[in-house]
């Protein structure tokens, strides 16, 4: 769904929907229904845009809890990324040149 607010009327196009498939728009509240159930909490953004609703700081602070949050409940661990990070950081070069290669082998470099 799109959220219109006060944007809408300074700016021409803007956040309009246009273009978007009405199919998949209508999965938007089946997504929500369906996140909600699992325990995660939904923020839906029916009058004011996400940065209308939280400060950027507070936004990126919810959102990792999410991800920790998802990653517990799903039992996920680092990703490939975050894992050659890691090893930069660490300088653990020979470790960061697999990850960086397993990286490319998924295109994800």
């Amino acid at each position: 769904h799109t959220v219109e607010s006060f944007r809408n009327e300074l700016f021409d196009g803007y956040k309009t929907g246009e273009g978007i498939d009405p199919d998949l728009c209508a999965q938007f509240p089946l997504a929500e229904r369906a996140t909600h159930a699992l325990g995660i909490t939904v923020c839906s953004m029916i009058e004011f845009e996400a940065d209308d609703e939280f400060d950027e700081s507070e936004l990126v602070q919810r959102l990792q809890e999410l991800r920790e949050s998802l990653r517990e409940k799903f039992e996920v661990g680092s990703t490939l990324r975050e894992q050659l990070d890691a090893a930069i950081a660490a300088e653990q070069y020979e470790l960061a040149a697999e990850l960086r290669d397993q990286l490319a082998a998924q295109g994800k470099a």
